[in-house]
């Protein structure tokens, strides 16, 4: 009878002691909030309750976890060297087909008064929540968006408002579920194929020359006029060999031995 006893008392000091390692002060440190989850019996699931730092009692069947509130920047790169080891770039096409890519960083952080519907929505930390959810809306804006537009248009003019498109677009979705995206920016520029690049950057090295030699027409116009309203103050041996210039370059022509006229000059 005694032996049965014992065994009883032992089997009770297990139970206890098993229960109350189940038990126990946790704590939510700096930076951090914590939500409890109960895992067994009625009434299972995330408690409402946003816990700030300090130290808490977890009964049996809950658990506490915690939620960083500092902002998390995550880069989506090309590169090994941060990251991922893998190639993560946003990749898309333009309005033809044509292949583009490039590097971005996404910073993030949670709103702590919707750190239960975070939870619930999206488990886990902030960082795997950017590799895992956001990823694949930044991926599907990209693509929407770079599918209107030629590969120049894209490298040029749009290239800032296609980032304010993405931003607008995950911003919008993610933040009534808790997650607040801070900013969505370039890391390098857009990578076109080789031959529409430098097609472009010859295109624009063009359209720079055009200019500057317009503005220098439009100058030695400007000093034509001059020179002929005020031919009579100028030496007459500077005269002729500035209107020679001028005549070469077809900026005047002379009508007789008395009147020179001011030619106009189309440029393109």
């Amino acid at each position: 009878m005694k032996r049965k006893t014992n065994l009883i008392g032992l089997i009770l000091l297990i139970t206890v002691s098993m229960l109350m390692s189940a038990c126990g002060f946790e704590h939510v440190p700096p930076r951090n909030v914590g939500i409890k989850v109960k895992t067994l019996g009625d009434n299972k699931g995330v408690k409402p309750e946003v816990l700030s730092v300090g130290r808490y009692w977890v009964g049996v069947y809950w658990d506490l976890y915690v939620y960083p509130t500092n902002q998390t920047i995550y880069p989506f790169t090309a590169g090994s060297d941060e990251g991922s080891p893998v190639d993560e770039a946003m990749k898309f096409q333009d309005k033809d087909g044509l292949a583009l890519s490039c590097d971005i960083a996404v910073s993030a952080h949670i709103n702590v008064e919707l750190v239960p519907v975070a939870f619930q929505t999206y488990g886990g930390d902030m960082e795997n929540i950017i590799k895992t959810y956001i990823r694949q809306d930044l991926l599907t804006s990209f693509i929407d968006f770079s599918s209107k537009y030629s590969s120049e248009q894209l490298y040029s003019t749009k290239k800032m408002e296609m980032l304010a498109y993405v931003k607008t677009y995950v911003t919008e979705k993610y933040s009534p579920t808790g997650v607040i995206i801070d900013d969505v920016a370039y890391k390098s520029q857009l990578v076109l194929p080789d031959g529409v690049l430098k097609a472009i950057n010859d295109k624009i090295e063009a359209g720079q020359l055009a200019m500057k030699t317009e503005t220098q027409v439009l100058q030695s116009q400007a000093e034509a006029k001059k020179l002929v309203a005020n031919s009579f103050r100028v030496p007459a041996n500077k005269v002729k060999v500035m209107l020679d210039e001028m005549k070469d370059l077809d900026l005047i022509e002379f009508v007789n031995c008395r009147t020179i006229r001011v030619l106009p000059h189309n440029f393109f």
